[in-house]
């Protein structure tokens, strides 16, 4: 019993045909209709990006449950679905372009932030295998947090500067990051009284 679930979280089969699904749109998505290299290589980045944008929707998986009213569970598997489908599309994205164009020049900029992006999401799928997070639990949110911030800042720089560049996934993934960090913060003014005290003041004046 000790040893269960090293490698793996626990999980019900009832969480397995999700699972299937969203790996299976995922795939069909990256070689269907056309099965090219490089077209696959541009749809795994863009499908890559498009999952990236759930992880950073929230600075706190509890918080984006308390947000939408859902069971930290099932944020927690969204998350997770996510991010491992962001992390084998970007290393797809990857390894398709080193393919199809031979080899990736260190002195394309564009080309190193990918890569360096690519590697922080590889990280952070390994250090969430339960028996690797068990090795870094003291450090574990920290450098979660790092590497995802490593992996966004390689990642605009990664992107193309002109206007047909797919930064219409980003600027959405900014505003709700920001919306919720608002969100947060007035929570915690909320919780912690300094909202209630004005909030009572009115109230009275308004009774009286």
């Amino acid at each position: 019993m000790i040893n269960r679930h090293r490698w793996i979280r626990p999980y019900a089969w009832s969480d397995v045909l999700p699972w299937t699904i969203y790996l299976a749109l995922n795939a069909f998505f990256v070689w269907y209709p056309d099965g090219s290299m490089e077209t696959a290589a541009r749809r795994s980045g863009l499908l890559a990006l498009t999952n990236v944008c759930f992880t950073y929707a929230c600075p706190s998986i509890s918080l984006l449950g308390d947000i939408l009213g859902a069971k930290l569970r099932i944020c927690r598997q969204l998350h997770h679905a996510a991010g491992f489908m962001a992390c084998v599309e970007s290393v797809l994205h990857v390894l398709l372009k080193w393919t199809t164009k031979g080899n990736i020049q260190l002195g394309e900029r564009r080309m190193v932030y990918g890569v360096v992006a690519a590697s922080c999401r590889l990280a952070l799928m390994i250090e969430s295998i339960p028996i690797v997070r068990r090795l870094v639990h003291p450090i574990f949110f920290l450098s979660h947090y790092i590497l995802a911030i490593s992996a966004g800042w390689a990642l605009g720089m990664h992107l193309p500067r002109n206007p047909s560049g797919p930064w219409y996934l980003v600027y959405p993934t900014i505003g709700l990051f920001a919306s919720t960090c608002l969100a947060a913060i007035g929570i915690v003014f909320y919780r912690n009284g300094f909202l209630g005290k004005t909030m009572e003041q009115g109230h009275n004046r308004t009774a009286g």
